[in-house]
């Protein structure tokens, strides 16, 4: 049997009105319905290797005679714990793209179902996923940073504006295609309407993947557009520090930091990165959605601002010829000569006991008094001033001691769009000083 559903090439006018596909039934038999190892035909398509698989299917280079070219198949994989939904999920992700026809989302040529298996034809991209490309420990340059960020941003933009989100981004379903490393937006298998249509996912369960979910996602909240909006705050935080900001050793560990911890700030960990970018990037790590920007529409906009002044294209760096899910290739960036073994230890243990020094110093034999920040902002970080130097820093939800004394203070995020109830603190020793941010 071959049920099969074409994806008509869409006017620009014709796709940015609701496209839905018919649903097709999804009574299938389990015995006998996945293709061998290395399968030479499935339907119309030849079968001429296998790209990759996931938890839904197998991907395959293919051929098809109809198209007159190679297309990357997703054939559903036999033996799922629920075979109804995990069909219904895999042709909604069908669904999903059939909507939309732009060059930051993966086109979609057809879907169907062949010899009892539900499958989807896309188009064959060369390059490799973003995921291959990050490097722990290794920021990227800011200028490639922002190309990626926009090109997100812009991708983001145009599937929200279908109704959709896609709740599953991630560096490997964000594809650097070639020849010029151009961003599209892959596996819509977690995708769905906004408004809620299809209600086949159970809200006991936790989708997309742990590190790269959103806070709402985590408590089991409803979720909108935002949640990818915090996970491309994710993203970008790792593209600039070299390090994912929530790290945990099991599950539960990696919801409870992405629930409650706020990461230091991006600018913090690498100065190279530019105030405005790095305050973007944790505006996106809100822990609520109300308090990230309204929309991906909005994040484009703001990264164009930060964008460098040459307006020559940025190109990253050519890799390999690569199909999707291929093999790793070399990192984008190269590491930076480091000092020598021994230099390099004598001037950390000289920076180390001069500030082992400084804090005994300080606050040795001093009566102390706790200090937090009261902001309506999720995150809030306050510099300490005492004698014309710094001395600490506070975070929302993290207080600290400091001794008794007068201090100043100087506000370091978000200072574009709140300010200190006043610049001028006291600590009282044995009591809970607070410090007030507010908005501008």
């Amino acid at each position: 049997m071959n049920t099969a559903l074409k994806i008509a090439a869409l006017t620009p006018a014709a796709y940015r009105t609701k496209y839905t596909l018919p649903v097709i039934p999804c009574t299938l038999n389990t015995a006998n319905n996945y293709p061998p190892e290395e399968p030479k035909k499935f339907g119309r398509f030849t079968l001429l290797r296998i790209l990759g698989s996931g938890g839904m299917g197998v991907v395959y280079e293919a051929f098809d005679p109809e198209r007159g070219q190679k297309v990357a198949l997703k054939v559903l994989r036999r033996g799922l714990p629920e075979e109804a939904k995990g069909i219904q999920r895999f042709l909604r992700e069908a669904q999903a793209l059939g909507t939309i026809q732009h060059p930051r989302v993966v086109t979609i040529h057809d879907v169907g179902i062949e010899e009892e298996l539900p499958y989807l034809s896309m188009e064959l991209l060369q390059g490799c996923s973003l995921e291959i490309r990050i490097q722990e420990g290794k920021p990227w340059p800011v200028n490639q940073v922002l190309q990626v960020a926009t090109q997100l941003a812009e991708a983001l933009d145009q599937i929200h504006a279908q109704g959709l989100i896609h709740r599953d981004l991630k560096p490997a379903n964000i594809w650097l295609s070639k020849p010029n490393q151009e961003v599209v937006l892959l596996d819509f298998g977690l995708a769905r309407r906004i408004e809620g249509q299809m209600g086949l996912t159970a809200s006991s369960l936790m989708i997309g993947t742990p590190q790269y979910t959103s806070p709402e996602n985590a408590r089991g909240d409803r979720m909108d557009a935002r949640c990818d909006l915090f996970s491309l705050g994710i993203i970008l935080y790792e593209l600039c520090t070299g390090r994912k900001p929530f790290e945990g050793t099991t599950a539960l560990a990696l919801m409870e930091q992405i629930t409650r911890y706020h990461p230091p700030r991006v600018s913090v960990v690498n100065p190279a990165v530019p105030t405005l970018l790095s305050n973007l990037i944790m505006e996106l790590l809100a822990k609520f959605a109300k308090d990230r920007p309204e929309s991906a529409r909005v994040v484009g906009q703001r990264l164009q601002k930060i964008q460098p002044k040459s307006s020559s294209q940025i190109v990253l760096p050519v890799a390999p010829e690569q199909t999707m899910n291929a093999p790793e290739i070399p990192p984008l960036v190269e590491p930076e000569p480091s000092l020598p073994v021994s230099r390099g230890l004598w001037l950390w243990s000289l920076v180390a006991c001069f500030l082992l020094v400084l804090g005994i110093s300080f606050f040795k034999n001093t009566p102390t008094g706790q200090l937090k920040v009261e902001s309506s902002f999720p995150v809030a970080e306050v510099e300490i001033w005492s004698e014309n130097r710094a001395v600490a820093r506070v975070l929302t939800d993290r207080p600290i001691d400091l001794p008794e004394g007068k201090y100043k203070l100087k506000l370091l995020f978000p200072e574009d769009r709140a300010k200190l109830d006043s610049n001028d603190l006291e600590v009282v020793p044995g009591k809970v000083n607070a410090i007030q941010v507010v908005k501008k």
